[in-house]
């Protein structure tokens, strides 16, 4: 007895078909593919243009963020080693510190007349908490917000998508 008597249970072996280890041609399978080359010719390019708008960034515009830290820092440096200097230095030496640069000064109204000062009241502290007291409670219920959408939404999302699947591929193979 051969292996393709064991293997085939008596059923009789198939006069036509595809050769053993081949598949049988479809007719659509070229729009397949030629679908499937131009969705990934058009990841390929959003891929593309992600890594040069990031080049980009890089090159023209962080430069400039670093060259007024790089300013900035200098500036502070300078500032702390006077301050050290003049901490160290003796008590006859006198050390001045330069002006650090400050923004132009801007014009302020002046005072209308008519307007009179008010005296705003004063509020007293309030009493420390006496032992034993109850505890105050927040006006806003003493809890955290409910935010997002929740556990069992969520979770009916999660299957709503699962289904989308499972339909997609069904109506995908029945084509």
């Amino acid at each position: 007895m051969s292996i393709r008597d064991r293997l085939s249970f008596g059923a009789e072996e198939p006069t036509a078909g595809p050769p053993l280890g081949g598949e049988p041609e479809v007719e659509g399978e070229g729009s397949r593919n030629r679908l499937f080359i131009i969705i990934v010719i058009g990841l390929a390019g959003l891929l593309a243009c992600g890594l040069l708008s990031v080049g980009g960034y890089m090159l023209f515009l962080k430069p400039r963020g670093d060259q007024s830290a790089v300013a900035t820092r200098e500036a502070v440096a300078q500032r702390a080693t006077l301050i050290a200097q003049q901490a160290t230095a003796t008590a006859t030496a006198t050390a001045t510190l330069p002006a650090l640069p400050t923004a132009p000064p801007t014009a302020t109204p002046s005072p209308t007349p008519g307007q009179a000062a008010t005296n705003t009241p004063v509020v007293p502290p309030t009493a420390t908490l006496v032992p034993g007291a109850p505890t105050p409670t927040p006006t806003w219920g003493g809890g955290t917000p409910d935010t997002g959408i929740g556990g069992v939404v969520a979770v009916l999302l999660a299957a709503g998508l699962a289904v989308l699947v499972f339909v997609v591929r069904k109506v995908r193979l029945a084509h």
